[in-house]
């Protein structure tokens, strides 16, 4: 039997953090990423209040598996422009730009909004989200949707809250794998 969160706790039991959402503030994902996901974007929560009617989404990765040679995409490799990142979209180069990150398990990367990335092939990961759905993908590799063509992009959303600085890790002194206004991650 699956029932909501709000049925088995009460707005008390979640701690007073929780009290100012409308919802549980974040979710909890196993991602097993067979192929490279998509090169995606999400916007901060300012932009997403106001233009999305909707909450951003900041995230991060804790790296369970991986294969041989398997990465993420985390951010460019430089300061870029918004033309640049464009122009790179349309010639399907846009990967070229971006940080490819080997990883291995227990490695982990906090994603603020605002920074494009990508899940490469051969990776599981525990994601540990904000809880919002609001995703503008930017690159697909080529994928089809379930009715043969292309998945939509989300190109002139996506470089409104696009960061083009060059990506800087976010550390934390483990234990705590990262922090920020919707959760904190310990490794025990």
């Amino acid at each position: 039997l699956v029932r909501p969160l709000s049925e088995v706790l009460s707005k008390s039991d979640l701690g007073e953090k929780c009290q100012k959402f409308p919802f549980f503030p974040c979710l909890i994902k196993l991602i097993n990423a067979a192929r490279a996901l998509s090169v995606q974007v999400h916007p901060s929560d300012e932009y997403a209040r106001k233009n999305e009617d909707s909450f951003g989404k900041t995230e991060m990765w804790y790296i369970l598996e991986a294969e041989e040679g398997a990465g993420l995409y985390l951010g460019f490799k430089r300061d870029v422009t918004k033309e640049e990142v464009e122009a790179k979209i349309k010639d399907n180069t846009l990967v070229d730009l971006l940080n490819f990150i080997p990883v291995k398990p227990g490695d982990c990367y906090f994603v603020k909004s605002g920074t494009v990335h990508a899940i490469g092939a051969g990776i599981t990961l525990c994601e540990i989200q904000q809880n919002s759905n609001l995703t503008y993908r930017l690159y697909d590799w080529g994928k089809l949707g379930m009715d043969g063509k292309p998945r939509e992009l989300h190109i002139e959303k996506g470089l409104k809250v696009t960061n083009f600085k060059k990506f800087e890790t976010i550390k934390f002194d483990r234990p705590l794998l990262g922090k920020c206004e919707y959760f904190a991650t310990y490794e025990y």
